[in-house]
């Protein structure tokens, strides 16, 4: 139900034929087996103190033994101190719901995007939800999109209370709830544009009616009502990114009069793209076979709903950019070079990147910082040097629009763009970290009392950004540019019109 964007990324290992699928599916595999245990599902079931701490220790060891980035953002004292203290007040039985709620601001100590603790499917199951879609921008809440079957409910208003609660106070209690990279802020605002159903159907409540205080563009207070919805779309995550998504998830256009090149690559995951009937290295090679025979001198490559996907695809726009031998990745880091001994609780039975021959010793700094290990080379082809399109390689002006909703593949991208200095960024601060993600292989560990799973990424990515000064924040535009709520019911692209301004503006200068 609540899970990352960063769910979505794939790597192949370069020796093996290794799938790596995201969360969300893993969940579903897990799912099965233990739905089958869970039959007559009581939600108001109290689990005992013994239960709950067996399932408490389990996560704690888990992150500890298995996650590469705890202790990136988060330092080892604060961590047990926090968890020492969760555990001294694990007292009483508790419901399932309850004992996520008691352990989500944990999981949120990592910093992670990618760490997610997930209810059981028997849970998500569950009850109605609150039927709109929000969109928070600065700092205010608005209607954005309308479930419900009352089409009356006016979109773009400004939501100040639900059922007598300020907004912000609602959302002051569901941040801490989620975890993001480092202290970018903006995905966890991203996330509760895409889930606010679920976090305030598990944090808040669940009435069967929700009453809305609002205030118009004249600032006029309007008060409406609208019923909980069982609209199955509603438990989803990605609805937005699904309603957002074109058909065509990779577009390419161009306008003669300003030479430019337009390339919309809406998402890196293939099965995305596969079923927009569309291929990833065709798409590129055909883009810029255009760009070099219709001399296109400005290309613009929009991944503002980019939610990450495919290393290889990151790695392969990349090369088609810039014209000289790179590197991708600075280093990948595992947390052992030992077999896990918890794997009976996950969705596998023998994890290859912890195998100590694809792993070097820990070396000084690694050993200072973390205990990591890195990983080989061998391991993975991103780890080795990067070479360009010789033939294909564009050299004329890049612009990049980015967003909250970019991430993961598309944020490694985006830091390596960053470093060389090969583009303008135009737009909001990325969803994901600057510096690097944690992901790769995941692990879904489905704690044995409570059902709840947790996902944990087993696999450090790290890209340092050079001379970027916000390494524990997203990339954040040279250009900043957001759209205001009438821009976004009206349809009024104001990031992309900012690109062409200054293109056009270029061009005038030129003349």
């Amino acid at each position: 139900m609540i899970h990352t964007k960063l769910s979505k990324v794939i790597v192949p290992a370069k020796q093996w034929v290794i799938t790596i699928l995201g969360s969300w599916i893993l969940l579903w595999v897990t799912s099965g087996a233990i739905e089958a245990q869970n039959t007559g599902y009581d939600v108001d079931h109290k689990y005992t103190v013994q239960e709950l701490k067996e399932d408490f220790n389990l996560v704690r060891r888990v992150l500890k033994e298995a996650h590469p980035g705890l202790f990136w953002y988060t330092t080892p004292q604060v961590f047990e101190q926090k968890f020492d203290s969760a555990y001294a007040r694990l007292n009483h039985p508790m419901t399932e719901i309850e004992f996520y709620r008691f352990l989500s601001p944990l999981i949120a100590l990592a910093n992670c995007g990618h760490t997610v603790l997930d209810p059981s499917l028997d849970y998500q199951d569950q009850g109605k939800r609150f039927p709109i879609d929000l969109k928070f921008i600065k700092d205010k809440v608005y209607l954005l999109y309308n479930y419900s079957s009352d089409k009356t409910l006016k979109m773009g208003l400004e939501l100040l209370e639900i059922n007598g609660q300020p907004i912000k106070k609602i959302v002051h209690q569901l941040l801490p709830m989620i975890g993001s990279d480092g202290q970018n802020e903006i995905f966890k605002y991203s996330t509760l544009e895409e889930d606010f159903q679920n976090y305030y159907e598990i944090f808040i409540g669940k009435p069967d009616t929700f009453a809305l205080k609002c205030r118009n563009t004249e600032g006029e207070i309007l008060q409406m009502k609208v019923a909980a919805s069982d609209d199955p779309s509603l438990k989803q995550y990605h609805k937005r990114a699904k309603l957002e998504m074109r058909t065509n998830p990779l577009q390419y256009a161009e306008i003669d009069s300003l030479q430019t090149a337009i390339m919309t690559i809406n998402s890196f995951y293939p099965n995305d793209i596969k079923q927009g009937g569309q291929r990833f290295g065709r798409y590129l090679r055909r883009s810029f076979k255009k760009i070099h025979k219709h001399t296109i001198k400005n290309l613009i490559i929009d991944l503002r709903i980019n939610g990450g996907g495919e290393m290889l695809y990151a790695n392969d726009l990349f090369s088609y950019l810039y014209n000289e031998p790179y590197m991708f990745l600075d280093r990948i880091e595992v947390a052992t070079n030992k077999p896990l001994d918890f794997l009976k609780y996950t969705n596998w039975d023998k994890i290859d990147v912890h195998d100590s021959k694809y792993v070097d010793a820990q070396d000084t700094l690694a050993k200072e910082e973390e205990g990591n290990f890195t990983v080989k080379p061998s391991f993975y082809d991103f780890l080795e040097v990067q070479f360009p399109r010789r033939k294909r390689v564009f050299e004329g002006k890049v612009y990049i629009l980015i967003g909250r909703k970019s991430y993961s593949a598309t944020c490694l991208f985006s830091s390596l763009m960053y470093s060389t200095e090969r583009a303008t960024f135009i737009g909001e601060e990325t969803g994901g970290g600057a510096q690097g993600l944690n992901g790769g292989t995941f692990l879904d560990v489905t704690l044995p009392h409570t059902y709840l799973t947790l996902v944990v990424p087993l696999e450090k990515w790290v890209k340092i950004p050079q001379n970027y000064p916000y390494l524990k924040r997203g990339i954040i535009p040279q250009v900043q540019v957001a759209p205001s709520i009438q821009d976004l019911m009206q349809g009024n692209d104001v990031v992309m019109k900012e690109a062409l301004k200054r293109i056009m503006q270029d061009k005038l200068k030129q003349d």
